[in-house]
């Protein structure tokens, strides 16, 4: 029953003896480091997930975790394992020392924490940014600064910033100030429609809004704008 429990667990399960051969991984396992079942048993933890630079480090804790006997638990932390492809990731993981078959084990509950360290990377990033905003002097500055969060954030490398100016909604972009699109709040758009309703829009698809609206070409660019992304 509780190797049934295991299997199903969403987390990589690692069951390894003393000698840190590897007995049971579940199917959570083979996802997350792309190795199958028959692949990783036999094999230590060690060699098998432990990248070269980390190795004195993890001889270290399992020396530490032995010491501790049973029923003793590690705080998680976070390590860097290594997946098939050679490529290393952070994950967080749970030690424990337990009973099986009646001899000791040491179980290591794993999950991959890349994801959630890109997030905190991109709130960092944020945070630093807003600060740069709050000590924007211009409005060249503000388009600046907000390029630097779309790129660095959310990976967009084009896009432009609206601003209110008397009654129209002015696109800053990086062209000459006299190229600024510009459009009236009297007019349509979806731009105007987030001004008069004070609300963010979310469009998934801008051609089918009925307020999309497209700008000629002009001299200073030789390509539609619109405010499709």
């Amino acid at each position: 029953r509780l190797q049934a429990i295991m299997s199903q667990a969403a987390d990589a399960i690692i069951l390894m003896d003393v000698k840190d051969k590897i007995i049971f991984w579940n199917p959570a396992a083979e996802r997350l480091f792309d190795y199958e079942k028959k692949e990783a048993l036999d094999n230590t933890f060690l060699d098998l997930l432990v990248p070269d630079s980390f190795k004195d480090k993890y001889l270290t804790n399992r020396k530490m975790m032995l010491g501790m006997g049973l029923d003793s638990d590690l705080p998680s932390m976070e390590c860097v394992c290594k997946k098939k492809t050679g490529e290393n990731i952070i994950v967080e993981v749970s030690h424990s020392m337990v009973m099986y078959d009646g001899i000791p084990h040491v179980l290591r509950v794993i999950r991959d924490a890349s994801e959630r360290k890109k997030y905190e990377k991109r709130l960092e990033l944020l945070h630093e940014l807003a600060s740069k905003l709050a000590q924007a002097k211009n409005v060249n500055d503000i388009y600046k600064i907000t390029r630097e969060v779309t790129s660095s954030v959310f990976g967009l490398n084009h896009g432009a910033i609206a601003l209110v100016e008397n009654d129209c909604l002015v696109f800053v972009t990086d062209k000459p100030k006299e190229a600024w699109w510009r459009t009236s709040l009297d007019g349509k758009g979806i731009g105007v429609r987030a001004v008069k309703t004070g609300e963010t829009q979310l469009v998934r698809d801008v051609r089918t809004d009925p307020d999309y609206t497209v700008d000629t070409t002009d001299e200073y660019d030789n390509e539609t704008r619109s405010e499709l992304d």
